[in-house]
């Protein structure tokens, strides 16, 4: 949104932050977090070989495993890489 408006109006990041009301820091902010990938290649071996697991069945499991992991960051790892949920398909009667 910053870089839009530069470009668009011309003005300086100083002035394009103070009209959006967005802080400067917050608009250079660059994040330090390494993705965890051997984590990623297990969730999703877990979540391919039992798709109907959500995230909370599939924490079970890895705690099983021993992997140290916050329900939190499971959830939003799951949520970024795209794993289907099985509560979102629908069931078809086989009568």
């Amino acid at each position: 949104m910053v870089r839009a408006a530069q470009k668009k109006y011309t003005v300086s990041e100083r002035c394009a932050c103070r009209v959006l009301a967005i802080h400067r820091t917050s608009h250079r902010y660059v994040s330090k977090r390494a993705q965890p990938v051997a984590l990623i290649r297990r969730l999703r071996d877990l979540a391919l070989s039992r798709p109907r697991y959500g995230y909370r069945r599939l924490l079970i499991l890895l705690r099983r495993e021993n992997w140290k992991i916050n329900h939190k960051r499971l959830y939003r790892v799951h949520k970024e890489e795209g794993q289907p949920s099985g509560e979102s398909e629908l069931r078809v009667d086989s009568a």
